[in-house]
């Protein structure tokens, strides 16, 4: 993570729920692995870019595997203690 960014390690696995969560209520259907979007609205070119650019559904869902640990809890982070 850059400077800035540092202070948001732990809130990591919220952030990415929260953006999903988000583009999900606005009604927008992103596939990861192919860069398709479709959405209940008129997606602009820029939202298009942005989502062109996101990491891959299995991307997302590898960092979700990874913050889990042995003891079945979710960190906020990878190996960041689960609560």
């Amino acid at each position: 993570l850059k400077s800035g960014f540092v202070s948001l390690d732990a809130s990591r696995l919220w952030l990415l729920f929260w953006i999903v969560h988000g583009l999900e209520l606005l009604g927008v259907a992103y596939d990861g692995e192919t860069g398709l979007l479709e959405a209940d609205f008129p997606a602009s070119d820029r939202l298009r870019a942005v989502l062109h650019r996101a990491p891959s559904k299995q991307a997302c869902l590898d960092f979700v595997a990874s913050c889990q640990n042995n003891s079945g809890g979710f960190g906020g982070g990878p190996q960041q203690l689960s609560h």
